[in-house]
């Protein structure tokens, strides 16, 4: 079973991955407390049932999961992963989604085998946490050798990692007697399946047409001709968070200027973008999250700066801006230089953010990479400053921007963009920390502040399209295909 993969994985460690594709690698690798069915809802795994409180989790687990090493799966193994996933040396980017950020603690009862979870504060998305792919359990020959998670598999997982070669392709083989999967006696798996990194969409969608591949995700102008083919399977899933304009807003840099940041924001037509990203296939949105996720608050778009070039350049001369002979805006004699950054799976859609810019005056430059140099981009060197950020959570969480938008900056953290937005935090903090109904309150308040800031500017949400060549499946996430549903058509 060969899947294509749009860029090459960050690393194979679940706690740390970062990426959309290394869930794809966690969700084949590794087993998991909890998952979730196609509707959402939160069903067991390694858990057979669970008490919740506001502030604590009990799991009794089922007692027949065994590592690929042997190893068996006690209520010790899963004890030792969870606090792995926590502890600040793990620099776990998502581990907040799982925990919340006021500390927990976990004990294991081998003799009942249960697992509690208990938190310091009530963190209303900690069951749905315990499903996703980053609170995947690590078998205790990996936490022996964590440097060894980033490139070798060690979990209890339904395939084993048989073959790397970096930027190319991983083989991953299924393991013999597995039968503990979110469907138990049920699971039945390919025998293998091969992951090829395939970064062109014309390229990939010519070998899932031609038979190279048998499940790939197509967008922007390759669509319609793979469309066309009946005979091939479908399967379409609207994204929890949207494409979202962000800027660099570090000190230095052009973005940390709100009122530059509103220019640059309102040289941008979102249906341009989304015709140039995806052949017109997004939807346009005036959110981070969408209507999939709950707590959107659909009342946004009174926020979103308009699209109008004009004004845009108008507002940078009436700040200070001259205008040069060849159309650059200057100020002392310096252009307002800045870096537009984005991936080859993005189609043109960098390039019509790069236009844009460069139409109103700005002295844009123009910088493409495949998926994983791109990560490398956002969180090490950190030299960019304006970039569409694909943001494509797992989990349909309104937390899921957190790490994102607030915290430590990298290489400590995740908020690649250096925003510090009190009021976001602060409403940001109290959703995470109520439980029932009252938490939308919190966080429709956090959705409102990051755009009146403009921080981000929602730019469209994508409506991910898988195609199965005689083969069907269902998608875990945007993108994410579950491997315990992969099946052949007969």
């Amino acid at each position: 079973m060969a899947i294509r993969l749009a860029g090459d994985v960050d690393t194979f460690d679940p706690h740390r991955t970062r990426s959309t594709i290394g869930y794809q690698f966690a969700l084949s690798l590794y087993d998991r407390l909890l998952s979730v069915d196609a509707n959402g809802k939160v069903i067991p795994f390694l858990a057979t049932r669970w008490q919740v409180t506001p502030n604590s989790i009990t799991l009794n687990l089922r007692t027949d999961a065994t590592c690929s090493d042997g190893t068996k799966v006690t209520p010790s193994v899963v004890a030792a992963s969870l606090r792995r996933l926590g502890a600040p040396d793990t620099r776990a980017p998502y581990a907040a989604r799982t925990f919340g950020t006021s500390g927990y603690q976990v004990t294991a009862d081998d003799a009942a085998a249960t697992v509690t979870v208990t938190l310091n504060r009530p963190f209303s998305d900690m069951l749905l946490g315990l499903a996703m792919p980053w609170a995947s359990i690590v078998c205790p020959a990996g936490l022996q050798d964590v440097n060894a998670l980033a490139s070798k598999s060690f979990g209890s997982g339904p395939y084993v990692l048989a073959r790397s070669v970096r930027a190319s392709g991983y083989t991953l083989e299924a393991r013999q007697g597995y039968a503990w999967g979110p469907r138990g006696a049920e699971t039945v798996l390919p025998k293998s399946l091969h992951y090829r990194v395939v970064g062109n969409t014309t390229t990939a969608a010519n070998l899932l047409l031609a038979g190279g591949v048998d499940i790939a995700g197509i967008s922007g102008r390759d669509l319609d001709r793979v469309a066309a083919n009946k005979a091939l399977f479908r399967n379409e899933a609207l994204s929890f968070g949207s494409d979202y304009l962000l800027f660099n807003q570090a000190e230095g840099r052009p973005g940390a200027d709100r009122m530059v940041r509103t220019a640059m924001a309102m040289a941008i037509d979102r249906e341009g973008y989304n015709k140039a990203a995806y052949a017109g296939q997004a939807r346009a949105i005036t959110n981070y999250i969408t209507s999939k996720v709950d707590c959107f608050n659909r009342a946004t778009a009174d926020l979103v700066p308009r699209h109008d070039p004009n004004e845009a350049r108008a507002m940078l001369q009436r700040a200070g801006w001259t205008a040069a002979a060849d159309g650059r805006l200057l100020k002392d004699g310096k252009p307002i230089a800045v870096k537009v950054v984005g991936y080859t799976a993005q189609n043109a859609g960098p390039e019509f953010l790069f236009e844009s810019l460069r139409k109103i005056g700005i002295a844009a430059t123009l910088h493409m990479y495949e998926f994983g140099a791109l990560t490398g981009v956002y969180f090490a060197s950190g030299d960019w400053d304006v970039t569409p950020f694909p943001f494509g959570p797992p989990m349909p969480s309104p937390n899921t921007i957190s790490p994102f938008a607030a915290g430590p900056v990298p290489p400590q953290g995740t908020n690649l963009a250096h925003i510090r937005n009190d009021e976001f935090n602060a409403a940001a903090e109290a959703g995470r920390n109520t439980t029932g109904p009252g938490r939308c309150v919190h966080w429709i308040e956090a959705q409102r502040a990051l755009l009146k800031n403009v921080d981000i500017v929602p730019l469209v949400a994508r409506v991910t399209i898988v195609f199965g060549k005689g083969v069907e499946f269902r998608m875990f996430s945007e993108g994410v295909v579950d491997p315990f549903s992969i099946r052949r058509k007969m």
